[in-house]
């Protein structure tokens, strides 16, 4: 699963043995089974003096997942 940059911010998506690790600059900010069919995961960073928040919706696949990142509702990121 990918890293993904973001400015200056890096999130990790991972998936082992049916759990999947959200990490934001290295910081585990969720962690949880993961179910067949979407799941989205959110979570709240500091950056440039604000709040924002991310929104990581993972579809799982046969081969592979496929991964949408919003941040602050606009997508930033789709695998």
């Amino acid at each position: 699963m990918p890293i993904i940059n973001i400015g200056k911010h890096t999130i990790e998506v991972t998936s082992t043995m049916g759990v999947v690790t959200i990490k934001y600059d290295g910081e585990v900010k969720h962690k949880a089974h993961f179910a067949f069919g979407p799941s989205v995961y959110y979570f709240f960073a500091e950056e440039d003096g604000r709040r924002v928040t991310y929104d990581i919706d993972v579809k799982s696949g046969l081969r592979s997942a496929h991964i949408t990142v919003k941040r602050d509702g606009t997508p930033v990121f789709s695998s």
